[in-house]
């Protein structure tokens, strides 16, 4: 029978009408495809156009070498109208004695694709308008009157106010496997234990097996995030809210957990001489890790009018020794897996005005322009803190408002910064306290003004921190005495490394050795200190040589002085004074003391007060102890 004279038929007791026209339109254009396709072609003696269906058939074996194994009269289908059958259909589509059946229509209007049936639904337990099930009923795909779309195990829905504020989330009733919030960014939620919270800490609960995650108390809103994490918010750091992530196997293994993701940790440096280099030529001018650690070229940090980037190199020191290499060598032993990018520009003698936004110098506009570098590298960066080593030229010119100037200076960096890397976590300042008053005014300390309104700007801001007093540093000796030598470069940098680690990664408040409470009992004053870590240390007269009652001055006494110093508890020293004490006696430590044009540990202004911090430098083998930084109290 010639292929266009095929037609189909209508079979069974109770014949219904079809489009009998558009089926065998469909029909004839498969087939005419195969047609088009084969005609022309010499197969096992078939040169001619190809006229019936038997005809085709032996077409394709030939062509085919006999690989085609389902015969083409089973493709060639024909449409029938039911009476009683097994699948309670009116009308089917198939082939000719055969049991497949390509689609057919019920008489509820359901249709059978395949193993599926799709069907305008009745009353069912989910409440269902459309569906596709297999014959036996188990669902495949369903739609209910309010939109959700259901799959087997879950579904998809549209949400109103709820718990997870999602718009539309996947799983099963009750539960929620994945799901977009209202900001549009898709999450996940896997199978694990149950997290929860309690009298301010967190825990998680596997079977019966409870494991507690924190024990600070400020804690709050755990979940499961997969993987054996856990997150939650925390206000351990200065009260403020962060989102922390951490191991259910070991509670000790958390972080902060960032908005911001990025290939490159970026952390700028700011300031004056101790933070460019000073005068000291480069020592460490060998990159230590060729692929973690990197610079821009001409870095790592920026000096007067010098350009650098765009292009970053591994991370060395190149003209003058900066911190940049110590603290990210440093960095990267306590957290292995990150790259790091060091940049900034810092100019000797500048005071903040100059240095800032809109500056004389222009050190912040260049600092943006290489942040804008830093955001097109493959992966981007994020920049968390920046350090700043500055205030001497301030002290100099007697500058009152410094502590309002470096608020400014950082509400700035946080729009401008961010703006230049597209990103949303705002940054820390990490600073050290400027401690040359002997170099300058050994003759008038009071005038030397930075130190404590450093101190006063880290009391009010809960995004400034004091890393330590630069006092504990090696000076350059002879010469202009305020400057670091390589060595002081070197240990500042580690331990600003270990500051950066635990308030930027580990999300810990960073509180320098001081007191923090101060009694007086007569002639007595009770001094209760904070410290990094452990006790602190009154006895060391050899890190630091003692300028005398341990760095501690009564000043505005008259003729009352000083009579002793002793420790009276792990953080609490008591001071003997002469007389009693009254209104307008000043007690004061690292601020009045030491030889007139040196600055450092030997004859600079300073204290031997520190904690038990075991640090040693890595490259000096010095003790990186956390040392008292400059205080006064004055009694009222």
């Amino acid at each position: 029978m010639p292929i266009d004279e095929i037609n189909l038929t209508l079979t069974g007791s109770d014949p219904k009408e079809l489009d009998v026209a558009e089926i065998e339109g469909k029909v004839n254009a498969v087939v005419g495809q195969a047609n088009s396709e084969l005609a022309g072609k010499s197969a096992a003696g078939h040169g001619h156009a190809i006229e019936d269906v038997a005809d085709l058939q032996a077409a394709i074996d030939a062509s085919t070498d006999g690989k085609v194994s389902d015969s083409i009269l089973d493709l060639v289908a024909k449409a029938y109208a039911l009476g009683a059958n097994s699948l309670n259909a009116m009308v089917t589509f198939g082939a000719k004695g055969t049991r497949r059946v390509p689609f057919a229509v019920e008489p509820d209007g359901s249709l059978y694709i395949g193993p599926y049936r799709m069907r305008v639904s009745v009353a069912n337990s989910l409440g269902l308008i459309h569906s596709i099930t297999n014959r036996a009923g188990k669902l495949f795909f369903g739609v209910s009157k309010y939109g959700d779309m259901y799959f087997p195990g879950g579904k998809v829905r549209p949400l109103g106010d709820n718990s997870l504020g999602s718009l539309l989330s996947f799983g099963p009733t009750g539960k929620s496997w994945f799901y977009i919030n209202k900001d549009h960014e898709f999450e996940a939620k896997t199978a694990g234990p149950l997290v929860y919270e309690r009298a301010g800490d967190i825990y998680a609960l596997e079977g019966n097996v409870e494991t507690r995650l924190t024990e600070t108390g400020d804690n709050a809103h755990g979940r499961y995030v997969g993987h054996g994490r856990v997150q939650f918010m925390s206000t351990r750091r200065r009260g403020v809210a962060l989102r922390y992530e951490c191991s259910i196997a070991d509670p000790s293994d958390y972080e902060v957990a960032y908005g911001t993701k990025a290939a490159f940790e970026g952390f700028v440096h700011e300031g004056q001489s101790n933070m460019d280099g000073g005068a000291n030529p480069a020592v460490d001018t060998v990159p230590f890790d060729e692929e973690r650690a990197f610079k821009f070229v001409n870095g790592p940090i920026g000096r007067y009018d010098e350009d650098i980037g765009p292009e970053i190199v591994p991370l060395a020191e190149e003209d003058y020794q900066t911190q940049a290499s110590s603290c990210a060598q440093d960095l990267l032993r306590y957290r292995p897996a990150m790259k790091l990018l060091m940049l900034g520009h810092a100019i000797g003698g500048k005071q903040i005005e100059e240095l800032w936004k809109g500056g004389t110098e222009g050190a912040y506009e260049r600092i943006i322009t290489q942040l804008g570098y830093a955001a097109q590298l493959p992966g981007g960066t994020r920049v968390l803190a920046k350090i700043l080593n500055q205030g001497e030229a301030d002290s100099i010119t007697l500058d009152l408002n410094w502590d309002d100037d470096v608020e400014q200076w950082l509400d700035d960096s946080n729009v401008d910064m961010l703006a230049a890397l597209d990103q949303t976590d705002k940054l820390v300042l990490a600073m050290f306290q400027t401690s040359s008053i002997a170099r300058y005014m050994e003759s008038n300390p009071d005038g030397f003004t930075t130190p404590l309104l450093q101190l006063a700007a880290m009391k009010r801001r809960t995004d400034m921190f004091i890393i330590g007093p630069q006092y504990q540093h090696t000076f350059l000796e002879g010469g202009y005495q305020s400057h670091y030598d390589v060595n002081g470069h070197r240990d500042a940098g580690e331990k600003t490394a270990q500051a950066l680690y635990q308030i930027v990664f580990k999300g810990e408040d960073w509180q320098p050795t001081q007191w923090t409470d101060v009694t007086v009992d007569n002639d007595t004053f009770v001094l209760d200190y904070t410290c990094p870590v452990g006790a602190i240390v009154s006895d060391d007269t050899t890190t630091i040589a003692d300028p005398g009652n341990l760095g501690f001055n009564l000043v505005d006494a008259a003729s009352t002085t000083i009579g002793s110093v002793t420790q009276t508890g792990d953080r609490q020293l008591t001071i003997q004074c002469s007389a009693n004490i009254v209104a307008g006696n000043r007690l004061s430590n690292a601020i009045h003391n030491g030889d007139s044009g040196y600055s450092g540990r030997l004859r600079g202004t300073r204290s031997c007060i520190h904690d038990e911090d075991p640090k040693v430098g890595s490259y000096t083998s010095n003790n990186l102890f956390n040392h008292a930084i400059a205080q006064e109290y004055t009694h009222v």
